[in-house]
């Protein structure tokens, strides 16, 4: 296990513009779907929140 960690080491050294360059696209990944899921999540709660506006019920006391 340990010669795989050097072997790995060493690739990652000796290319080191390919692994910088896979480092930070997958970075711009993750914030890229951190960033849609989070206005997802947003874009849900607004469209529940417009329905519900003027929907009558028991938290209103009209029911």
């Amino acid at each position: 296990m340990l010669r795989v960690i050097a072997l790995a080491a060493r690739n990652l050294t000796r290319l080191w513009r390919r692994s910088l360059l896979t480092g930070g696209l997958v970075a711009i990944g993750v914030v890229g779907v951190l960033l849609f899921v989070a206005a997802a999540g947003s874009f849900k709660a607004m469209m529940i929140g417009q329905i519900t506006r003027f929907l009558p019920g028991p938290e209103r006391g009209l029911a």
